[in-house]
Formats: C-alpha cells, sequence, structure tokens
C-alpha cells in the first residue's frame, strides 16, 4: 500500500535515506537554534538581512563543496575515513555547543559588514562542520540525497531568516532553548554513530 502511495520507483529505503540525510543537515545547520544569533543581528544593522540571497549563498557553498570536495580532499591527499573522523569531531563540539550553552567557534561580527554571505551564509549556517558532514553524507547516502537535502534546508533557512522575529514571539526564548538542547543531543549521537563507522 505504502509502496503504491509513495510510487512505483521510490522505495520506502530511498525514503529513509533522505529523510536521515536531511535530518542530520538540518541539525548541523541549525536554523532555529542560530534564530536568537539573526535577531541579534537584525538589531545591529539598518533594515533587514535579505533572507533570499543569505539562503541562495548558502545553497551555492554547499553545492560547490559537495561537487569539488573530493578533489579538495585528493589537492591535500586526504582519505574519507581521516576527513569523516574529523567531521565526526567537529560535529561533536557543534553538539556540545547546543547542549551547554558554550561557545567553541566564535563569531566575531564586529570585523565584518553585516551582509547576506558574510556572517550570515559563511559561518553561521554554513562552517567547517557542514562541510564536513557533507562529504560524510555523500559516501553514506550519496549526492542526490544530499543535493536534495541542501534545497529544503536552503528552503528552511530562508523562511527562518524571513520571518525570525515573528518565530520568536510564537516560541519564546525558552522554546529555543529546548530546540537547540534536542539539537545538541542529536548532534552528538551522529558523532558517535560517525565514530563507531569509521575506527
Amino acid at each position: 500500500m505504502i509502496q503504491k502511495i509513495l510510487g512505483e520507483h521510490i522505495s520506502i529505503e530511498k525514503w529513509q535515506s533522505l529523510s536521515a540525510c536531511f535530518m542530520i543537515l538540518f541539525a548541523i545547520l541549525d536554523p532555529i537554534g542560530n534564530l536568537a544569533i539573526i535577531i541579534g543581528l537584525k538589531k545591529k544593522v539598518e533594515g533587514d538581512i535579505d533572507s533570499l540571497k543569505s539562503s541562495v549563498a548558502c545553497f551555492a557553498l554547499m553545492v560547490a563543496f559537495l561537487i569539488l570536495g573530493d578533489t579538495i580532499l585528493a589537492l591535500f591527499n586526504i582519505d574519507m575515513t581521516s576527513f569523516a573522523l574529523a567531521g565526526g569531531i567537529v560535529i561533536f563540539i557543534l553538539g556540545l555547543e547546543l547542549l551547554l550553552g558554550v561557545s567553541f567557534f566564535k563569531i566575531d561580527i564586529s570585523t565584518h559588514k553585516i551582509i547576506p554571505i558574510i556572517p550570515v551564509a559563511f559561518p553561521l549556517f554554513v562552517g567547517a562542520g557542514t562541510f564536513t558532514t557533507l562529504m560524510t553524507l555523500k559516501a553514506e547516502y550519496g549526492i542526490l540525497n544530499c543535493f536534495i537535502s541542501i534545497i529544503i534546508n536552503c528552503v528552511i533557512i530562508y523562511f527562518v531568516i524571513k520571518y525570525s522575529s515573528w518565530i520568536e514571539k510564537k516560541i519564546g526564548n525558552t522554546g529555543v532553548s529546548f530546540i537547540k538542547k534536542i539539537m545538541g543531543v542529536i548532534l552528538i549521537a551522529i558523532a558517535i554513530k560517525i565514530f563507531r563507522s569509521n575506527l
């Protein structure tokens, strides 16, 4: 029955792979967790942050690394296992940040002009953790699942930036904090899975 609903050529396994790929990337990009930072940035600039340019910049950065990532690794003679383990460490640290409410990766907005690319697209959303995760996901789920997951996540980023003030009013600071902690636990679990798979 489910097979007929999903379509003859789309298996449940493919949907599960796409869902897993999307959720992992969503946890890394953490659009809800970054909500407070987006709101803070909006207060520092005149007018608003361009949500369309920001999401397009995120898309371009991730697709570029998804396509050229293997070439970059080959250039530095790094194998996928080593890169996956390094990515696992970064993901683990990002998880600790969200869970404990600390900041290991500093974003100094005072030295940058606030524009959609810096620091919104990079490094707020698309940072080192995103790049390492994309390479791991590409090896695990394939480039098509990664590409679709990137598109969906960038759409979410667009709406989070555009309606950040409205979202804040609806869920409140407590809601944002709760989501960040849940995402932190998920990221730590993902990191442990990566370690177990590559050691």
